[in-house]
C-alpha cells in the first residue's frame, strides 16, 4: 500500500520552518517603506503577537497536526516538545 503524500505543514519543514519564514517575510516588511507604516508605534509585545498569529495561521492553512502547536502559558503558541 503506498503511503500517503505528507501534509503541506510537513513538506514546507514544519513549525520552525514556517516560523523561519515568517521571521524573514516580517523583517523585509519592516524594512520596505511601502508597507512598514503599518507597523509604526506598535510595541515589541504587539509585533510578537502579530508575528505569532501569521506562524499560526500559516500552520493551520497548510494543515498542521493540531498536536504540534499548543498555546503556551504567555497566549502565544509553539511547537510541543
Amino acid at each position: 500500500m503506498l503511503d500517503p503524500e505528507p501534509s503541506l505543514y510537513r513538506r514546507l519543514g514544519g513549525y520552525d520552518t514556517i516560523a523561519a519564514i515568517i521571521d524573514d517575510l516580517l523583517s523585509r516588511m519592516l524594512a520596505d517603506p511601502r508597507v512598514n507604516h503599518y507597523w509604526r508605534g506598535k510595541s515589541r509585545i504587539n509585533l510578537q503577537r502579530e508575528r505569532q498569529i501569521f506562524v499560526e495561521h500559516l500552520c493551520a492553512a497548510a494543515a498542521a497536526p493540531r498536536d504540534e502547536v499548543v498555546e503556551l502559558p504567555d497566549g502565544t503558541a509553539g511547537q510541543q516538545p
